[in-house]
């Protein structure tokens, strides 16, 4: 049942509204050609469990969409489950209550950020990256994955440096953040 329920969260969740926006995208468009159709458009939705245990699950999916024009659209949507509470589980739930999580999170994911795009030769734009980690807009953190180790914030292509540069992943070592882990998260449980 546990997988069933998995499934079907990541199913209507993600797959059938991307694939449904998708269909409509197409229909739009006018083509009606099936032939010209299955040239010309595409959607591709690939995964990756990052973790899965007795705990938590948590899934990468990487979505590729083209509906024409001169190059297509990746992205990733990320899923994590909590199997001990049953429920899908929020960035805020790995935290202490209280705890200003986001500030500390828009300090650390910057840095790194700023790191990894001088680390690839180029010079970071920082308005961009700190417009990007900006810890008052919850919604730059939406994209998060659990691992046995760490936490890993996700960033899309454009949220923190110009879309050639592609998206970015920070992966934070729970030990820097073990004093602020809820203790009624699954995140001790997978770390004992």
């Amino acid at each position: 049942n546990l997988s069933d329920t998995i499934n079907n969260l990541i199913l209507n969740e993600t797959v059938m509204p991307t694939r449904n926006d998708f269909i409509k995208s197409v229909q739009e468009s006018g083509t009606t050609d099936n032939e010209q159709m299955s040239g010309q458009y595409n959607l591709t939705i690939d995964y990756s469990v990052v973790m899965f245990n007795d705990y938590a699950v948590s899934v990468n999916l990487d979505i590729y969409l083209f509906v024409g024009g001169a190059h297509g659209t990746s992205y990733f949507e990320t899923f994590n489950y909590d199997i001990v509470n049953n429920k899908m589980l929020k960035l805020e739930d790995v935290f202490k209550p209280g705890y200003d999580y986001l500030a500390f999170l828009s300090d650390y994911c910057a840095k790194d950020i700023s790191q990894q795009i001088k680390d690839g030769g180029t010079e970071p734009d920082e308005d961009f990256i700190r417009q990007g980690t900006e810890p008052s807009v919850a919604e730059n953190y939406s994209q998060f994955l659990i691992t046995p180790d760490s936490l890993i914030i996700k960033f899309l292509s454009y949220q923190v440096a110009p879309e050639a540069a592609g998206d970015f992943s920070v992966k934070i070592p729970y030990d820097l953040i073990e004093d602020n882990i809820n203790p009624e998260s699954i995140i001790p449980k997978i770390l004992h």
